[in-house]
């Protein structure tokens, strides 16, 4: 085919915008982005395949058409600073529960500092370098622009009344 690329025999529309492989065939500023991103979910999967959606919301800024806030039933009623979409998930093997919190600032890192509806008695972090479920450190962690944390939450057992 005359005037088309390697690549997939693609028109030559000199138009590639950030794509994974350029015109030339050759990788790009984003395939290294996607490589990055693609091994954190990787990382993650174990636990992320077992969690069943709940709801999803935004905390701060304007809450976009057809979405909603935090509700009574939310997991996190407010993080201070900053825009976020958060998740609430429940895990389909042991019920505990989960939140992904996203930064949904594309030019701004933020404190993810949630404040729970529940206290926790413990909330630790699912990382994406390891896997590993780990103690998470709010008042040490931020959020880079359009990133996301996956908490696990153990809410305080409660005391039964005598």
């Amino acid at each position: 085919m005359s005037g088309s690329l390697p690549i997939l025999q693609a028109p030559d529309l000199g138009n590639f915008r950030n794509a994974p492989l350029d015109q030339f065939g050759e990788k790009t500023a984003a395939w290294h982005w996607m490589r990055n991103i693609n091994r954190q979910v990787h990382n993650m999967a174990p636990v992320l395949l077992k969690l069943d959606s709940n709801d999803v919301y935004h905390i701060g800024g304007t809450v976009p058409a057809r979405n909603h806030g935090p509700s009574e039933t939310s997991l996190v009623k407010n993080i201070p600073e900053g825009e976020f979409v958060v998740g609430d998930f429940t895990h389909r093997d042991n019920g505990k529960r989960y939140v992904m919190i996203v930064n949904r600032s594309m030019v701004n890192s933020q404190r993810c500092t949630p404040e729970f509806r529940e206290s926790p008695s413990k909330v630790n972090y699912v990382s994406p370098i390891t896997g590993e479920i780990t103690p998470y450190v709010a008042w040490a962690y931020f959020l880079a622009p359009g990133q996301g944390v996956l908490l696990e939450v153990n809410p305080e057992e409660k005391v039964a009344q005598r």
